[in-house]
């Protein structure tokens, strides 16, 4: 089937090209984009160290569990609306996968004006509670209330960007989160160091950046140049569909909440065993590390709808062939990053900052906390293939249980015998235990899917519910 007319739509591509030239062609654009986007958390870190200093970069530390609230709500729609989406065009259910992306835009809208009003009545004892300072208060506050106010904006670019991937337009998933990144990067400077609007200036610049890629997304949905049409249907809310993508979703969602979670123990050990540069650290070598899942998630997502798709088209070869590729790339990805960032701590430190106290007491953390990062992709892929095949409840599990079931007990517990280093200890401990759990459950699940045991969680007419989600 190469010869294959090179007009053929990107979806039905999912169904027949060659894996070793399919999962590059999906997932390097967005692995692209992951790093692109990636660079939004270590820019507005840089820009803050640089333009306001290590107070700052400490504010930002306390805003971050909030935001990642925020990035867990729009994983959470978009992830799972993704998924749907894949497995209803693997079936050739165009209708049902339109409705599916109109009930994500519905739902963000709504969750985009009711979530900020909450937000933002318990700004002052959320920050305190998570340890804002008189020294550092005025620096959280701006940040946290500008990206509450633009939530709706961050909702829907990542609905856009997941849902255009999705139908297995990957070039233009990525060329949004290129857009997105590379005007974060242009605007930082501008609010912080032009408009000296501080370490609100970065969440100004984030918010713009966001509205800009969602009309950018939005075009081309309405433009109805996608496997989907959004001028079908009435625009009404299918709960069906969006109870569904809510379940697909969840793994992603509660990981970011379990992040979120993990976030505030961090400030609290760290407040409890260190000190206010211990905490400007972590604001520091905490987006480094979600940084470094940047790119495997990138190629977990350019996995995910090839899975879907061969997945609901019943085709497992084809499954297991883009599983055991991605593991492999995400082996090659994680072992790059490992070495610079294990090789040069103290040069990564100083993009940051030119505080030498700052740079010395980063070096140690860093270093270990990325001890597992060549192997650390396999959850990820595992979590994504989950999500792929309408399995929920094993993505749920497979997400939280690094941050949740081993990595927030382990901050709590370590120090108790290695002071603050052992907050630092607690990740390669944590990642060792989660990416073994997890690669047993993927191989009991490829095994499965051979032999016909995983059958495609949606009938043929794309009705019935995910109701093997376990």
């Amino acid at each position: 089937m190469n010869g294959e007319p090179e007009g053929i739509r990107s979806d039905l591509r999912m169904g027949h090209d060659p894996i070793s030239r399919l999962l590059p062609r999906m997932a390097a654009p967005m692995v692209v984009a992951m790093v692109v986007n990636g660079l939004y958390y270590l820019v507005d870190a840089a820009f803050v160290g640089w333009g306001v200093g290590t107070n700052g970069l400490a504010g930002l530390a306390i805003v971050f569990p909030a935001q990642m609230f925020l990035v867990a709500l729009g994983t959470w729609i978009a992830t799972g609306a993704s998924g749907v989406l894949s497995l209803q065009l693997g079936r050739g259910n165009t209708t049902a996968a339109g409705r599916t992306v109109q009930t994500a835009v519905l739902f963000c809208l709504g969750l985009g004006v009711a979530i900020p009003v909450v937000m933002l009545s318990v700004r002052e004892p959320l920050l305190t509670a998570l340890g804002a300072t008189s020294v550092t208060y005025a620096h959280a506050s701006g940040y946290y209330s500008w990206i509450m106010s633009g939530m709706v904006f961050v909702l829907l670019s990542f609905v856009g960007v997941n849902t255009t991937r999705g139908e297995g337009n990957a070039r233009l998933a990525a060329n949004a989160m290129v857009m997105g990144s590379v005007l974060n990067v242009v605007l930082d400077p501008l609010f912080i160091f032009v408009l000296h609007m501080g370490t609100a200036g970065a969440a100004v610049a984030t918010v713009v950046a966001r509205a800009i890629t969602t009309v950018y997304l939005l075009r081309f949905y309405l433009g109805r140049k996608g496997a989907v049409d959004l001028w079908e249907g009435s625009w009404r809310p299918d709960f069906a569909l969006l109870r569904r993508s809510l379940v697909l979703g969840a793994g992603p969602f509660f990981n970011q909440i379990c992040m979120s979670l993990l976030a505030v123990v961090m400030l609290i050990s760290l407040s409890r065993y260190g000190g206010p540069a211990d905490i400007a650290v972590y604001g520091v070598i905490g987006r480094i590390y979600i940084f470094v899942a940047q790119p495997l998630m990138g190629l977990a997502m350019g996995m995910q709808p090839i899975v879907g798709y061969n997945h609901g088209a019943g085709s497992p070869e084809r499954v297991v062939q883009s599983v055991k590729t991605a593991v492999a790339y995400a082996v090659v990805l994680g072992l790059a990053m490992f070495v610079v960032l294990f090789g040069a701590p103290a040069l990564v430190m100083r993009a940051f900052s030119s505080d030498a106290v700052l740079i010395e007491a980063g070096i140690s953390p860093l270093r270990i906390m990325v001890l597992m990062t060549p192997l650390v992709g396999v959850q990820l892929v595992t979590s994504f293939f989950f999500m792929a095949v309408g399995r929920g409840l094993p993505s749920l599990f497979v997400s939280i249980s690094r941050s949740f079931l081993f990595l927030v007990p382990l901050v709590l517990v370590l120090p108790l015998w290695f002071g603050s280093e052992g907050i630092w200890m607690a990740y390669p401990v944590a990642d060792s235990v989660a990416v073994a759990v997890s690669g047993m459950m993927l191989w009991r699940a490829l095994v499965g899917i051979r032999r016909g045991e995983l059958p495609p969680a949606v009938s043929e007419n794309g009705s019935r519910a995910f109701n093997q989600e376990g």
